[in-house]
């Protein structure tokens, strides 16, 4: 990554997928975070609206006919969990 044999990356998650400091982080190639929020990398972000589409998910179950739904949210400590 650091030698540029890429031109850019999209990141799937809150944190860097390898160690890097501030300085090795400002040599890294465009990076574009989707799904996640993580203010600390100041990276621009791409992301859908969460409560409506955990809304809309369960609404449309619900029409099929289930009653009961449960959800696996995911670990406490990634804010995106908390909206699903």
């Amino acid at each position: 990554i650091i030698t540029k044999q890429i031109d850019g990356m999209l990141l799937l998650g809150s944190r860097l997928p390898f160690d890097a400091s501030i300085e090795e982080q400002r040599n890294l190639p465009p990076m574009v975070m989707a799904n996640e929020f993580a203010p600390e990398l100041e990276l621009p972000t791409v992301h859908i609206d969460n409560l409506t589409a955990a809304f809309d998910a369960v609404n449309y179950l619900y029409e099929q006919g289930h009653k009961r739904i449960g959800c696996i949210a995911g670990p406490e400590e990634m804010p995106l969990c908390h909206y699903r």
